[in-house]
């Protein structure tokens, strides 16, 4: 299948490709509800040009329909993402609605199609399952069908209202359940007739008799085995005694050598990751873009913390010093636990090398080195030591930190040396070490005169020394980094973000270097900030325009969809909006900055260190 969407719907739909998308759409379509996420096979395009030359049969309409579910049930995992309970409740209206526009054409399609074919139907006919066990009851009837391909039919009708039904009747508990102790809540009406509901689950299940025969088990159990992990779920989700049915007809069938059971439970899937309290929320006084903002990214960090800060949940699974030193600072604002990041800069500091440089990525089969990555760490321990102070810990590093920078400092090559020894100076000047202090801001300051003669052409920095550039040798990254360095001079830092962010010819930031361009636009002044606010978060918004709802690594290729180093509106939302960021060892002294010009009002609580919560509320007249 992925062949097929990579080609394009402009190729030629010969009969063999036709075939293959064919065969393929209904487990695209059943994996894309897995996952919760829209497919493009849902779109006009997909559900109409592949059928040009050829009429399209009545199956390949109900899977239209389905290829609608995922997109619905992405929609009902948004409702309760977020705190505000009016929020809640509007998402919630606008999900029956959308709900209720996708059953009644499914009751439309059904009716058409036993319009059509008659003989197309079920019947009920007596049970002849033998019981297993004496104190187990079958069911008195099982439902026959005319054929296999009739009884798939069928059977993914009824499972498509039973999803549907079993999802929004848990968003409808979660409402519920989340709301204000003692809040009245105004609910819209449950969309669903409950009893049918239950009786076409009950149907799947009388169905599982005639696809499980003997004779044709090997085929039967593929087609009933979506259908039952659907019926089977909503019965076992409300404790509901014919969950017992399932379990006597896959132990029967059990006899046969044939495990059922066994193969729904290998593909059931259950989410874990790292335990910490989130005790960093919104107000109901943010914009509906920023809240939703938000919530995508408190959405994907969680997805993201397993034993470690990894890249990325799915497919990679790794922890990179780059990423995870963004990730911990977008973490320190939601939770005062620094479990894991203490345990994240302890892998990284037993994977250093007899180069002096940590491994890029650690713990790993193979060891990799990407020597900016170990610069990053160095800014890891920085941050810890200024949300959560604790000298002794960040001492522990110091041997390390010193290899790193002394092996920059033989391979001189990037002002993110220059900046990383800025803030080494800072944290070693903390703890006690003013002679490493001294050595360190002198390191930076002869760094920044050897840029601003060799790599200034002038008007901006260039990527290469300025005697060599050429047209591809400015970027974004390069301006902003002379920014927060400190190597660009002030008169300057407006002018190079302002001009360099506006020339398409420059190479542009990805989400995390655009974090990174983020911390430059303070320096160059709050008319600066304020005048970049209204597309600061473009890439986002295009995010959110695609329909995802966890962040994506790039918005280069989307190579992975659940990226927590793109969490960036939270540190965002937090340090500039609201306008809180520590400016002393464990959080012990902070700035207050709100940027009032923004947001007519802003209700905020931010973890500050180990022992502070910050409850933020303000609001202007205008």
């Amino acid at each position: 299948m992925s062949l097929v969407h990579s080609q394009g719907l402009e190729m030629e739909w010969s009969e063999a490709r036709h075939r293959l998308f064919n065969g393929l759409r209904l487990s695209a379509i059943i994996h894309s509800i897995g996952t919760r996420k829209p497919t493009y096979l849902g779109t006009p395009e997909w559900t109409s040009i592949p059928w040009r030359k050829g009429k399209k049969q009545p199956k390949q309409y109900l899977f239209d329909l389905m290829a609608e579910i995922p997109a619905l049930l992405e929609a009902m995992d948004s409702v309760n993402v977020t705190s505000d309970i009016s929020q809640s409740l509007a998402r919630l209206h606008e999900v029956c609605e959308r709900y209720m526009y996708l059953a009644q054409r499914l009751y439309a399609w059904y009716e058409t199609y036993m319009t059509d074919h008659p003989s197309k139907g079920h019947w009920e006919q007596p049970s002849r399952l033998p019981s297993v066990s004496p104190n187990e009851r079958s069911p008195p009837t099982c439902i026959g069908f005319p054929d296999h391909d009739t009884g798939h039919i069928h059977l993914l009708y009824w499972t498509s209202h039973v999803l549907l039904f079993s999802n929004i009747g848990m968003v409808y508990e979660s409402c519920v359940t989340n709301a204000p102790h003692g809040a009245h809540i105004s609910l819209p009406p449950f969309p669903c007739d409950i009893q049918e509901m239950h009786g076409m689950a009950l149907n799947i299940a009388r169905s599982a008799e005639y696809f499980l025969e003997p004779k044709a088990i090997s085929l039967g159990a593929c087609i009933i085995s979506f259908p039952a992990s659907i019926a089977f779920g909503y019965f076992e989700y409300y404790n509901l005694p014919e969950c017992d049915w399932f379990r006597q007809i896959f132990r029967y069938i059990k006899t046969f050598g044939i495990d059922v059971e066994g193969f729904l439970d290998a593909v059931a899937s259950e989410t874990s990751g790292f335990s910490s309290r989130r005790e960093g929320q919104m107000g109901r006084a943010w914009r509906p873009s920023q809240s939703t903002k938000w919530d995508v990214s408190i959405r994907t960090i969680p997805n993201c913390m397993i034993d470690g800060f990894s890249d990325c949940p799915v497919y990679e699974q790794l922890q990179y010093s780059g990423g995870s030193r963004a990730v911990g600072l977008f973490h320190y604002l939601l939770s005062r636990d620094d479990g894991l990041m203490r345990q994240v800069m302890i892998n990284f500091a037993t994977s250093a090398t007899f180069e002096g440089l940590t491994q890029s990525r650690f713990q790993s089969h193979v060891p990799q080195l990407i020597a900016g990555f170990s610069l990053y760490w160095a800014l890891q321990v920085c941050d810890h030591h200024l949300y959560f102070g604790g000298t002794q810990f960040a001492r522990s590093f110091l041997p390390r930190i010193d290899g790193v920078l002394d092996f920059f400092d033989s391979h001189i090559d990037s002002m993110l040396y220059a900046y990383v020894l800025q803030q080494v100076a800072r944290l070693v000047h903390n703890i006690g070490r003013p002679g490493y202090a001294t050595e360190y801001e002198t390191r930076a300051l002869a760094l920044q005169q050897a840029i601003r003669a060799h790599c200034y052409g002038g008007h901006f920095f260039t990527d290469s020394t300025a005697d060599i550039a050429d047209d591809l040798s400015y970027s974004q990254h390069c301006q902003a980094f002379a920014v927060i360095s400190w190597t660009a001079r002030p008169d300057d830092r407006a002018r190079l973000l302002t001009e360099s962010f506006a020339d398409p010819h420059f190479s542009k930031c990805s989400c995390m270097m655009q974090f990174c361009a983020l911390w430059a636009l303070p320096l160059a002044g709050d008319e600066v900030y304020e005048s970049f606010w209204p597309r600061l978060l473009d890439s986002w918004r295009k995010m959110l325009a695609n329909n995802l709802t966890t962040w994506e690594e790039v918005d280069v290729r989307q190579r992975s969809d659940c990226h927590a180093w793109s969490s960036v509106p939270i540190y965002e939302y937090c340090t500039e909006l609201a306008g809180i960021r520590p400016i002393a060892p464990g959080s012990t002294k902070v700035l207050f900055k709100p940027r009032l010009g923004l947001n007519q009002e802003v209700q905020a609580t931010i973890a500050a260190g180990k022992d502070n919560i910050a409850i933020i509320s303000w609001a202007t007249e205008h």
